[in-house]
């Protein structure tokens, strides 16, 4: 993948922006049970990422931009994590704990799985 295009790296990191950023905003800095005050945080964060849209949305309409990276392990790693949450939702809303400490490994798997794609697409582009 050699001489990326620009607008695939910029797809890239629009994509670790507005999902990896977002999704792991309140999951990166809770450990163990998720208190209740960053609950709806929590969930806003995974199910309404992007004008109200789940992350899952959101990756989905910034994939047909990435050009060779849209199969990246990266991608196919954080697609995954999200479609798990999406599977979640429900019991993640009704505030199960289960639920919730799962997202919370779930949305910190998306973060790191898109700041690696960014990392391995910065460093096939540098000279």
């Amino acid at each position: 993948m050699t001489g990326t295009p620009t607008s695939h790296r910029e797809a890239v990191a629009r994509l670790a922006h507005d999902v990896g950023k977002y999704v792991g905003r309140i999951a990166r800095n809770v450990d163990g049970e998720v208190p209740p005050a960053l609950a709806p945080l929590l969930l806003k964060d995974v199910y309404e990422t992007h004008d109200g849209r789940p992350a899952l949305a959101r990756l989905a309409a910034l994939a047909p931009a990435l050009g060779p990276y849209a199969e990246h392990p990266c991608l196919l790693a954080a697609r995954d994590a999200l479609q798990r949450a999406a599977r979640l939702e429900p019991a993640a809303r009704a505030l199960d704990p289960a639920a919730l400490r799962a997202l919370l490994d779930l949305a910190r798997e998306v973060e790191s799985q898109l700041r690696a794609l960014a990392r391995a697409v910065h460093d096939e582009g540098a000279p």
